[in-house]
C-alpha cells in the first residue's frame, strides 16, 4: 500500500502547482491592492481639488453678494437722507405720526366704550341661564374687541389722513401759498 513513484511525482506536482497557484494569487492580490491604493489616492486628490474649486467659487459668490448688498444699502441710505432732508417730507411724516396717535387713541377709547355696551347687551340674552355672569363677561369681551378694532381703524385713518394733510398743506404744496395769501389778506 505504498504509493508508487509515479503517484509520488503526481502528488508533488500537485503540491507544487498549488503552491504556484497560491504564490500567483498572492502576487495578483498584491497587484490588485496596489492598484486599489493608487486609485483611492487619485480619487481623493481629485475630490480635494474639486472641493477647493467649489469652495473658492462659493467664497467669490459670497463676497460679490456682500459687496452688492453694501452698495444697495448705501444707495438706499442716501435716498432716505435725501427724502428726509426735504422739509415737506418732514412735515408729512410728523403729521402722519400725530394723526395716528390722536385718532388711534380716540378710536381705541370709542371702541372700548361702544364694544363694552354692545357686549353687555349681548350678555343680557343668556343672563337668565348664567345668573347674570354673562353680562360682565360680554362687556369685557366686547370692550376688548372694540378697543382693538377702534385703535386699529383709528390709527390707520389718522396715519393716512395726517400724512395727506401734511403733504398737501405743508411747505412747498400748491395749496399752502394760496392759504397764506388768504391769511395775509384777511383783517386782523
Amino acid at each position: 500500500s505504498q504509493p508508487t513513484r509515479q503517484q509520488k511525482v503526481v502528488r508533488w506536482a500537485s503540491i507544487a502547482s498549488s503552491m504556484a497557484s497560491v504564490a500567483l494569487t498572492s502576487s495578483v492580490l498584491r497587484w490588485v491592492l496596489g492598484i486599489r491604493r493608487i486609485t483611492v489616492e487619485r480619487v481623493m486628490t481629485l475630490t480635494l481639488r474639486t472641493a477647493r474649486v467649489l469652495t473658492s467659487s462659493a467664497q467669490a459668490q459670497v463676497a460679490e453678494t456682500l459687496q452688492s448688498g453694501r452698495v444697495r444699502a448705501s444707495e438706499f441710505g442716501e435716498g432716505v437722507r435725501q427724502i428726509f432732508a426735504d422739509p415737506r417730507a418732514q412735515v408729512t411724516v410728523a403729521s402722519a405720526i400725530g394723526g395716528a396717535a390722536a385718532l388711534g387713541t380716540s378710536g381705541g377709547a370709542a371702541g372700548l366704550a361702544f364694544g363694552g355696551l354692545f357686549g353687555a347687551a349681548c350678555g343680557l340674552v343668556p343672563a337668565v341661564f348664567t345668573f347674570g355672569l354673562s353680562i360682565p363677561l360680554g362687556a369685557a369681551i366686547g370692550g376688548g374687541v372694540g378697543l382693538c378694532t377702534g385703535a386699529c381703524v383709528g390709527t390707520t385713518t389718522g396715519f393716512v389722513g395726517g400724512a395727506a394733510l401734511g403733504y398737501y398743506l405743508g411747505p412747498g404744496a400748491h395749496g399752502s401759498e394760496a392759504s397764506s395769501e388768504v391769511s395775509n389778506a384777511s383783517p386782523g
